[in-house]
């Protein structure tokens, strides 16, 4: 059993411009964007409950026993791919959106209403960011590649295949440019070095370069005091963790949006707009499709993930260590994305389990209710402004408040949406962006 089209058929008479009906779904859609969600939240935790950085691995004795075996799991099967999948069917969604809103005679307000859209989702984002304290969203960034895809909708697949490849070329030439500029500044650093070891007497150019690398370590090499420090930060007022935050916040907003993230969103997705045309998403391929993808992704992801894992521990965690190896890290996370997509396509195709897809199809539905509710509930547990619990978990301990955050998701979602025709988020968005009350509740069933 497998959903090739929507899940009922519908007929549009007359010109609507409005949010997907239920009939209009694709549930494989959903269900690929619940799980790339409790994905999403697996990656995340870490950044909730210790910080963003990898830094925590130089102490703590987070490099060993089940911390060691946690972040060797995640790094080889989940690093970067749940956010891949997740910017896979932002794609697709605009395809969905659009189309369908031109075959309903929508017009220029097509244009206005997908614009709308992204607007206020990179306002949903700052929400997440500035008003939730999240470092780590990723709302702004997609609302802002967003906004670079409307003219790219009517394109054939393999161009939108074509410029996909090439913006995710041009993001890994910045990661190698990065690592050159970094060996050739450790270079200079030990000939400085060297010069001193000597007893003569540095350049002011040599003293400028030993002093730029040496911060540039430092910032790096997070000590176990500095980490003490975070935590009080991150447990004392809401603004202190403010203030905290503020500064990586504002850098993130303006120079890594468009020097990494803008291309990071921006390729994927017009990947996945490409999949949505070929209906690779849809399962409207043959089944062995998606036995190639799940075969070939994790077969290019897997191997290459795991070099990089050894080389990042051979190379004890260091800077130079994560950036010699970030060649590998676009190619390792979309195979492994891939594979991750083939296997959970040729699931639902299956139709095994088909009260958890319901459930896992609900939790994709009302996707950003959802990943704002893990921002929400992470700020209570770990956050001063609730139970104040930063730090205070070891790596693998999160993942079982990740278990129970995925298993509340799962029991309410679906409930929810059999009452409701949105989550609560999703409705603020739809009548935001339709600028009009959108009607919440489901309609009753006529009973004879």
């Amino acid at each position: 059993m497998h959903t090739a089209v929507p899940e009922t058929a519908t007929t549009i008479d007359e010109p609507y411009l409005g949010p997907v009906r239920g009939g209009e779904r694709y549930n494989s859609l959903d269900v690929v964007r619940g799980f790339a969600l409790f994905g999403i939240l697996l990656m995340n935790i870490i950044g909730f409950g210790h910080g963003m950085g990898p830094q925590e691995f130089l102490f703590e004795g987070a490099a060993q026993g089940p911390n060691l075996w946690a972040w060797l799991v995640t790094n080889t099967y989940f690093e970067g791919t749940q956010r891949t999948l997740f910017s896979l069917l932002f794609g697709a969604g605009v395809i969905i959106l659009t189309t369908r809103a031109e075959q309903s005679g929508g017009g220029i307000g097509v244009a206005d209403i997908y614009y709308r859209r992204n607007i206020w989702l990179i306002g949903f984002g700052m929400i997440n960011s500035y008003i939730l304290l999240w470092e780590g969203d990723i709302l702004y960034y997609y609302g802002i590649a967003a906004l670079f895809l409307f003219p790219l909708r009517n394109m054939r697949p393999g161009h939108l295949l074509i410029i996909g490849a090439l913006s995710l070329a041009v993001l890994m030439a910045q990661y190698q440019y990065d690592a050159f500029e970094a060996r050739g500044e450790y270079a200079d650093y030990l000939a400085a070095q060297a010069v001193l070891d000597e007893g003569d007497e540095l350049t002011e150019e040599q003293r400028e370069t030993v002093e730029t690398w040496e911060e540039k370590i430092k910032d790096w090499n997070y000590n176990e005091e500095e980490f003490r420090e975070s935590i009080e930060e991150h447990t004392g007022s809401y603004a202190t963790v403010f203030m905290r935050h503020l500064p990586g916040l504002t850098d993130s907003h303006g120079n890594e949006t468009y020097r990494y993230m803008f291309l990071d969103g921006f390729s994927i997705m017009v990947i996945g707009m490409a999949l949505l045309k070929l209906g690779v998403l849809t399962l409207q391929r043959p089944a062995r499709l998606y036995w190639m993808m799940m075969l070939i992704g994790y077969g290019i992801g897997l191997p290459l993930n795991a070099w990089e894992t050894s080389y990042l521990m051979a190379h004890d965690y260091s800077m130079l260590g994560w950036l010699n190896s970030s060649f590998s890290y676009d190619i390792g996370r979309l195979a492994n994305a891939t594979g991750h997509l083939g296997l959970l396509l040729l699931f639902v195709r299956s139709g095994w389990l088909p009260r958890l897809q319901e459930r896992v199809a609900g939790v994709g539905r009302m996707a950003l209710t959802n990943y704002i509710m893990h921002s929400v509930i992470c700020a209570f547990i770990f956050l001063g402004i609730g139970l104040g619990l930063y730090g205070y978990f070891e790596r693998y301990q999160l993942y079982f408040i990740v278990a129970g955050i995925c298993l509340f998701q799962l029991l309410i979602s679906k409930p929810w949406l059999d009452r409701f025709r949105f989550g609560p988020l999703e409705w603020i968005w739809r009548s935001l962006t339709y600028m009009e009350k959108q009607p919440m509740l489901r309609q009753p069933r006529a009973t004879l």
